[in-house]
């Protein structure tokens, strides 16, 4: 992916400040994980692929994108530019990378009302559903230790609850300083 566009990669480092091959292919620092970092490369990397995808099949009759995937969705839809829409996420990485002292979990497998009762009846109120992805598939978001305790009460139910690889709560009330 990333030899089919050397441009691509090379205006991304250039506006970035750093080289985007670099992070996603090595991650010598261990910065991925930053949102500050996460999300430029999240958009890069699909844009390189939606790019890609595009040379062989037709253009989208329609796109939509949920967060960040709106961004790579204005692109597709012809709304903003590659490098455009790369400054636009990196701005929105910065606020956002401040946030800290949570993490989030995907809880899979347990539908939505069971899980807003369970959060309620384990006195999980510091934990924000953040994502709704399927009727059995949702995102938590909050404190650290509260995600955890959750993790660990979910798992005894046989529920899968994965914890996520994120540096803070997003899409949840703890992300307001951000907002």
């Amino acid at each position: 992916m990333w030899a089919n566009y050397p441009q691509l990669a090379d205006a991304a480092s250039q506006i970035l400040g750093f080289s985007i091959i670099e992070l996603c292919l090595n991650d010598p620092k261990d910065q991925l994980r930053l949102t500050q970092h996460t999300q430029p490369a999240l958009y890069v990397a699909n844009a390189l692929h939606y790019y890609r995808w595009q040379e062989k099949a037709s253009i989208p009759e329609a796109v939509a994108g949920h967060s960040l995937g709106e961004y790579l969705a204005l692109l597709v839809a012809g709304c903003i530019d590659f490098e455009t829409g790369l400054r636009l996420v990196q701005k929105r990485g910065q606020p956002m990378s401040q946030a800290s002292g949570g993490t989030m979990a995907a809880v899979l497998g347990m539908r939505v009302d069971a899980l807003q009762a369970f959060l309620r009846d384990n006195g999980l109120e510091r934990i924000d559903l953040a994502n709704f992805n399927s009727p059995t598939q949702s995102v938590i978001a909050g404190d650290t230790a509260s995600i955890v305790a959750a993790e660990k009460l979910l798992s005894a139910r046989n529920v899968r609850c994965v914890v996520l690889n994120v540096s803070a709560p997003f899409h949840s009330r703890y992300m307001r300083p951000a907002q």
